[in-house]
């Protein structure tokens, strides 16, 4: 904005200089003209200054969508490995969900026209409903789709599950705000919510450090990986080389770690750990 002023007045200026160019003498010419010359290169110096950070703006956004399609796909595999199949029902319950916003924005706008901006029984029912819809006192807080529950299969809070959410919270907010902004109607759209409100802080605290490292190798994360269910683990996250695992371990799992300081306390409470540190130690034989 301050560059586009600048060149306008300084265009301005030249143009007054070379009208009144027959009037200065030639030391008046060199000092305007200098003068002139000094304010293009400020100009010049600070559109580059614009360019450059632009530039890194570009840089982070596409660091920050790498990081974003990493842990989204991270997301799938746990809800792939809790309930197989659910990605494809919860991207279709999805995909519904918002193609009945837009057929609730097209009838609503079909009767603003028509000078009424009631909203029909019949519009509120194209929206669809699930079964586990919590009701927050809300006539349309049956129709947000659940997604999926604040815990992983071991009872663990999803590290994935609220910044997910939140991705669908936006969404659903710009939609609210583009079809509602100007309407009186009580009806709403409810905002996801989860149980754990701390640990969504520090999720997000979390997502702004894109490069964690994790398992015995100090990697960051890539591929399959498994987390260990002492919630001390100095490592928390492992990828399934390391461990020597190929699947997702059923019940209880315990990184080799864990398992060693478990066994040094007498404490054998799970046999998958303890069958996964007998395979590494004969594969290392």
């Amino acid at each position: 904005m301050c560059t586009s002023a600048g060149l306008a007045q300084n265009r301005l200026a030249l143009i007054d200089f070379f009208d009144r160019g027959g009037q200065l003498t030639e030391e008046q010419k060199q000092r305007r003209y200098k003068e002139l010359q000094k304010e293009y290169d400020r100009l010049r110096i600070l559109g580059e200054m614009k360019v450059a950070l632009a530039e890194k703006m570009q840089e982070v956004l596409e660091t920050y969508m790498q990081y974003l399609d990493k842990e989204k796909t991270h997301f799938k595999y746990e809800l792939e490995a809790d309930n197989p199949g659910i990605t494809e029902v919860i991207e279709t319950r999805f995909a519904n969900y918002c193609e009945s916003l837009i057929a609730l924005r097209k009838e609503r706008k079909r009767r603003l026209t028509n000078g009424s901006i009631d909203l029909s029984a019949e519009c509120l029912s194209k929206i669809p409903s699930t079964t586990s819809s919590p009701q927050l006192g809300s006539s349309a807080a049956s129709t947000m789709p659940t997604f999926v529950g604040p815990e992983s299969r071991h009872g663990r809070p999803r590290k994935l599950t609220s910044r997910v959410q939140e991705m669908f919270k936006e969404a659903v907010q710009r939609q609210r705000h583009s079809h509602y902004h100007k309407s009186t109607d009580t009806t709403h759209i409810p905002d996801f919510t989860t149980e754990d409100d701390d640990d969504i802080s520090e999720e997000e605290d979390e997502s702004d450090d894109s490069k964690r490292k994790w398992c015995f190798c100090n990697e960051k994360s890539y591929g399959d990986m498994v987390a260990c269910d002492n919630k001390a683990c100095p490592y928390q996250w492992f990828h399934y080389p390391c461990v020597n695992i190929s699947s997702t371990p059923k019940g209880r799992w315990y990184c080799p770690h864990c398992t060693n300081e478990r066994g040094r306390r007498g404490d054998y409470g799970d046999t998958n750990s303890a069958s996964l540190l007998i395979s590494l130690t004969e594969s290392c034989d």
